[in-house]
């Protein structure tokens, strides 16, 4: 028996289950959740059988994209020069829109239009001119996967979650050692050139 103020979801969402697994899905997770909040009467008992609904449906969408059908996703790539031109084409929307959306992208591309032209002239060989730009590419690198990981957390939730804040965390610091390499190989590179001229 449903208790007062909820609704069954099983009646709501059965005619969805026949269909697309998304549909599918969607109805295990509401008949999970509702089995769940049947029996919680508080706020943090509603939040504990989301989350646990959440988990159980995650597993099940695991299951599925492991399914033939997630094998041959019309979004993979058929090989050839068409997939190298996608390739191209995808990787300059990311571009664009880390310029767009993260301001620590900007920041560091910025650094990177001072310090490439500055490795260029403080360099003594092609492999030392390398080793700096190198560096700097490697810190945008970085930022771009922060970026993604953080991007991809939000799709997910933009409530406050220990393990998103977590994964966020760990991509900053991530970038924070991306940035002290950076450092390190600069200093080193511009110290040993003033000792040659000592």
């Amino acid at each position: 028996m449903t208790p007062p103020g909820r609704t069954a979801p099983v009646a709501t969402t059965a005619s969805k289950a026949s269909g697309s697994p998304e549909a599918f899905s969607f109805a295990l997770y509401t008949l999970v959740a509702g089995l769940l909040a049947a029996g919680s009467d508080t706020p943090l008992q509603l939040t504990a059988a989301r989350d646990m609904a959440c988990r159980y449906l995650l597993t099940i969408m695991r299951a599925q994209f492991t399914h033939s059908e997630a094998m041959h996703s019309s979004y993979k790539s058929k090989g050839g020069p068409a997939r190298l031109v996608n390739a191209l084409r995808y990787s300059a929307k990311g571009l664009a829109a880390a310029f767009r959306h993260e301001a620590a992208f900007r920041q560091e591309l910025l650094m990177a239009a001072v310090l490439v032209p500055v490795a260029v002239w403080i360099s003594r060989s092609l492999a030392e001119a390398a080793l700096l730009i190198g560096v700097v590419v490697f810190v945008l690198i970085v930022e771009l996967l922060n970026s993604a990981i953080e991007a991809l957390a939000d799709t997910i939730t933009v409530e406050h979650h220990p393990l998103i804040g977590r994964a966020k965390d760990l991509g900053s610091a991530a970038v924070l050692l991306s940035l002290l390499v950076l450092v390190l190989t600069w200093a080193a590179v511009v110290v040993s050139h003033l000792m040659q001229r000592l």
